[in-house]
Order: C-alpha cells, then structure tokens, then sequence
C-alpha cells in the first residue's frame, strides 16, 4: 500500500483537477471515532481509467470502499462485474476510526479489441457502491514495447482523483507501450512470476513493489536483467524506505543511490542546460524538473552513462538519471524520483524521457 506521502504530493501537483476532491479520510473521518450513517458510502478511487490497454493484457489494480453504515459489524457484500473483469479478493473488515470497509482487488482483461466501458457494483446490506471501469483495448501488433509495471498505479492510495494518471495514460498512448500491471495487494505469493515477465522487454519496478520483492522475484530480475532486458528503478528518499529497497536491486549492475536530497528546493529541482547529457535517449529534453529527488552513483570501477545530473564544487558526480549496461544487452536505468507516474505532470520533457526510458528501441551508447 503506498504511503500517505505519495498521495499527499498527488494532490499537490494536480492542484487544478482534485482542489474539489479532499482526502476522504482526513475531511470525513477527522477527529470522530463513531461512523454515521447519514454518510454515504463511497469508493477511493471511484473509478479507473486505465487508458490504452494491448489485447489479452492483464491490468491489476485495487479500490478501498468506505461503507459508513453506521456499524462496526463486518457482513457480507455483493460484487457484480463485467466479463472482462476478474475480482480476485476482498476483504471487509472493521476498526475504530473508519468503520466497516472493504478492499477489493481485481483484474482487467481485455479479449478483443474496443472500448470497454463498464462498472463494478458492491453491496452492503442496502447500501450500493459502483466503481467505474474504463479502457481502450489495442490489438498487441499495433503497439511497441512490451512493459511490465510493478507495483501498478491503479490502486487505492496512488491518488483520490483518477484525472491525476492522466499524464501517464498520456505516456502510454503516445509511445503505443503494450502495458502490463502487476499488483499485490495481499503480500501473498510472488509479485514477478517467471511468466509475466517472459511477455515484458521493459520493467518497471518502483518504490511500493521493492518493500514486496520476495528472494525469488529478486532472483529473477536479476536474470531479466542479464538476459538483455531493461530495468527501470525509480525511488527516492521523499518515499521513506524506498531508496534501501532499490539498492537490493540495483548494486550487484554497480549502482548505488544515496539516501538523501541534494536538490531539495521549493518548486521542484530543474535539470537544464549541461545538467543534461548530449545523448541520443535526451534528444529534445532540454528541463527535466525533480521534486526532492536523490542521486545515484556508480560504485564496484562500473561504466554508469550520466544522462541528467550536475557536480558539485568538490567535484563530485551527483546523478539523477543514470543507465549502465549488461555485457549481453541488458540495461539497468535508474530514477531519483519515487513518484514515477506523477512525473510526466511535472515537464513536458519529463513525459518525453520517460516515453524513451520505457521504448525499447535503442540500445544505450556507453562513451
């Protein structure tokens, strides 16, 4: 489950689109330890859009319904779901502070090409939620590269408001990524079984899936990885934990990234001019703009390829994003940014570097 942090920061940058929507939690439940059942019941988020999806893909996500029934008493509900929806738990439980609620996690799987439009209906007694579903299904020869994305953005604590991933559906679409998104709401199993990734020539594995890696997942990134894939970390020490977490990952390829914020400043950090490598993954970056990000070095004599960064007076290298390279073709890129689907939000150029970060046409120049 993403912190309180992360959505903290969503609401902040998408000022403009969830002013209107307060954290349900803190304007609802403030202060009271009595649920009433003049509330209505609501869902967090109350819908998804998930945006361009390829055929036969397999899109996880999870939402948090808010009962307010004015009871403690855990009872069953009711789920009703379209065919191209897959609901794989839930879970309905009781405390002091919110009253009954219930998680519910589930899959998205698109058979034919088309618009799907649709809703997830739970009940609880008399009370009825209903969670939007949306998507555009592509067939997979029309889109590029194969991504999967873990943990996936879709879930109860990325952001209240859907509207906020609209700048990553916007990276989807416009680099026609095939993506796949992986979720583990229960911490049971592996996150990254050897079939999800034998489909992906990209994975993302961010801040909140790191915390979830089993000895087993880690193994076979690693061979993912040494298999000529690409890896892209994105974290940071604003996602307390996080930057620990990665390291696990990405210290064996000769990365390390410092558990710190160099470029901590109000407004956010702005990558320009030499800040940012002449390098053909850059072409048209010109401002990368980073919200208490924190740098990466190469340790263990590894050849790391700096694409944004800035030296200090004493010399000293501090990357923000940084690739190095497998002898077999594989790539490792990591992100000083925890917030990866945010982003895009931040710059225009943020949303191009990371539609390049993510297509896998290129191979990385090591100079």
């Amino acid at each position: 489950m993403r912190r309180l942090c992360s959505l903290i920061l969503a609401l902040l940058l998408h000022a403009p689109t969830t002013a209107q929507h307060d954290h349900p939690i803190e304007s609802q439940r403030a202060g009271r330890t009595e649920p009433k059942a003049t509330e209505p019941s609501f869902a967090q988020p109350s819908d998804f859009d998930f945006g361009v999806l390829p055929v036969r893909a397999r899109a996880e996500a999870e939402v948090l319904i808010f009962w307010n029934a004015g009871t403690r008493v855990v009872k069953p509900i009711v789920i009703e779901a379209p065919p191209y929806v897959e609901v794989t738990s839930s879970t309905t439980t009781a405390d002091e502070r919110t009253g009954v609620r219930t998680k519910l996690a589930f899959t998205l799987k698109p058979s034919q090409p088309g618009a799907l439009q649709g809703s997830i209906h739970v009940c609880l007694d008399d009370r009825r939620v209903e969670v939007a579903i949306a998507a555009t299904a592509v067939p997979q020869n029309q889109l590029q590269s194969p991504v999967l994305v873990a943990n996936s953005p879709f879930d109860a604590w990325s952001t209240v408001d859907s509207r906020a991933l609209g700048p990553w559906r916007e990276v989807v679409a416009e680099a026609q990524l095939a993506v796949d998104y992986v979720l583990r709401p229960d911490g049971h199993g592996d996150l990254l079984p050897i079939d999800r990734l034998k489909r992906c020539e990209v994975l993302l594995v961010d801040a909140d899936a790191t915390r979830q890696l089993s000895q087993g997942d880690r193994d076979r990134v690693s061979g993912f990885v040494c298999g000529g894939g690409r890896l892209v970390v994105p974290a940071s020490a604003f996602q307390i934990g996080s930057v620990a977490r990665a390291n696990v990952l990405i210290e064996p390829f000769g990365l390390v990234m410092d558990d710190r914020e160099p470029w901590a400043v109000p407004g956010g950090f702005v990558f320009d001019g030499e800040s940012i490598a002449q390098h053909p993954w850059t072409e048209g970056v010109h401002r990368l703009r980073a919200h208490r990000a924190s740098p990466t070095r190469a340790v263990h004599g590894q050849r790391a390829v700096v694409l944004a960064g800035t030296t200090t007076t004493d010399g000293e290298m501090l990357a923000f994003l940084t690739v190095v390279r497998t002898p077999r073709g594989g790539e490792v890129v990591v992100l000083g940014e925890s917030m990866w689907w945010s982003w895009p939000s931040q710059s225009p150029c943020n949303a191009r570097m990371l539609r390049t970060l993510l297509t896998r046409n290129t191979v990385v120049e090591l100079r």
